[in-house]
């Protein structure tokens, strides 16, 4: 597994309102869920990643938690945040809303970790299959 350390990021006033979107895992910091809420009303959507339990998006001082999917086996872990980090963004960018990237990019990164990074190959069409075969997923979204 990659290694994490927390830390507090000091530049975070400054930098937090020159972003549309900050992506965090709760394992970077104590009080994580807190500074996602301030950097929320600092103008960014916060994208906080949470293994197991999915993610949580803050935008404007709002939150709304996003369950993980269900998966067979992990393999490897690392990289699962950047891959979600680019889902999201390759799905928003898409005219996709922030629930259907956060929904999307959930999914990306609970496959990533069913293999090796580097022997990763994912696409749209298989993150959209994996989507529909998880049939007790609370969120669904017409096309």
């Amino acid at each position: 597994s990659g290694n994490v350390s927390k830390g507090t990021w000091k530049d975070a006033h400054i930098i937090a309102p020159l972003c549309d979107f900050i992506f965090v895992s709760e394992e970077d910091s104590e009080d994580m869920d807190q500074n996602a809420h301030m950097w929320s009303l600092q103008k960014s959507i916060v994208l906080v990643t949470r293994a197991e339990k999915g993610c949580s998006v803050y935008e404007k001082g709002h939150r709304v938690d996003f369950p993980a999917f269900t998966i067979e086996t992990v393999v490897d872990p690392v990289g699962a945040g950047d891959v979600f980090a680019s889902a999201f963004l390759f799905y928003s960018m898409r005219g996709k809303s922030i629930a259907e990237s956060a929904v999307f990019a959930n999914a990306a990164g609970a496959l990533s970790v069913e293999c090796h990074i580097s022997d990763l190959c994912l696409t749209e069409e298989k993150i959209d299959e994996f989507i529909k075969s998880q049939k007790h997923y609370p969120v669904t979204f017409s096309k």
